[in-house]
């Protein structure tokens, strides 16, 4: 299906775009932009992966309730995923940079709360997760 919409024909020589992906990757709001996705997806990603040990297992949560705290989180990502590009370009790239390094300064604190309290609550658990995946 998608054989559909390439197209056939070579791009002439003045539609060609000279990247060079040297200068992009040598500038500094470019590699800040870079580390803030690598931390922020980071720990999302590793909790996704240990989620089911850590409610079902640790926690005795039953399985059925499990896939809510689960789908709240995966819900709250795709949405944030799905509307970030319109976010960004309403608000502006730098003014997001700043929102999203509050947003990741209030989860670490929320998942810090959770985590020198030796939280039991699933609730608490996964609120603290969905700030972080916003």
């Amino acid at each position: 299906m998608s054989l559909l919409f390439v197209p056939f024909k070579k791009a002439k020589k003045e539609e060609q775009v000279d990247v060079k992906y040297r200068d992009i990757f040598s500038s500094r709001p470019f590699m800040l932009l870079l580390a803030n996705l690598f931390f922020k997806s980071l720990p999302y990603l590793v909790f996704l992966g240990m989620s089911s040990i850590i409610y079902v297992e640790a926690l005795g949560v039953d399985l059925a309730s499990y896939g809510y705290y689960q789908g709240a989180c995966a819900l709250v990502f795709a949405i944030g995923s799905l509307i970030a590009g319109l976010v960004v370009r309403k608000f502006h790239a730098k003014n997001m940079l700043v929102v999203s390094a509050y947003l990741a300064l209030i989860s670490f604190i929320a998942l810090g709360y959770v985590t020198i309290t030796d939280s039991k609550s699933p609730l608490l658990i996964a609120i603290s997760f969905v700030i972080f995946s916003i």
